[in-house]
């Protein structure tokens, strides 16, 4: 009797094949089994988290005080160059204060005079300086 001939020998690539759906099964299980167990450990951490990161800041800066004329009471201002602008600025009370230490220097009223990144304000209260800054009043 003949012995019955060996098989030949998989190629490696034909190995690869056989291989690669166990593969790629046990790489997308190992990232779900790394949470396990975590649920209730960190309760205080995913409170903290909740937290947010940066606060708005209180007043909006639309730009800076281009120039005053005591005389006629009025100012020149330039908007920042990415400033959310309202709408309807005309008539809206407008807070002039110092850069370095935000203490409020006048009260204005935006005008409808507005050419550009220019627009013009009556000055209520106070005397603005030329580079203060010009902001928003918070919402009451």
């Amino acid at each position: 009797m003949k012995p019955a001939p060996r098989r030949p020998r998989p190629s490696a690539f034909a190995r690869a094949a056989r291989l690669a759906p166990a593969t790629l099964a046990l790489l997308l299980m190992l990232p779900a089994c790394s949470s396990i167990g975590r649920r209730g450990k960190n309760d205080a951490s995913a409170q903290a988290s909740t937290e947010p990161i940066y606060t708005a800041p209180l007043h909006l800066e639309l730009g800076r005080v281009l120039s005053y004329d005591a005389k006629a009471g009025a100012a020149l201002v330039e908007f920042t160059p990415f400033a959310k602008i309202p709408t309807p600025l005309a008539g809206q009370t407008l807070i002039a204060r110092h850069p370095e230490t935000l203490v409020q220097t006048a009260r204005l009223i935006a005008s409808a005079h507005r050419t550009g990144p220019v627009f013009g304000a009556y000055v209520v209260e106070g005397t603005p300086s030329p580079d203060d800054e010009v902001v928003l009043p918070p919402a009451p």
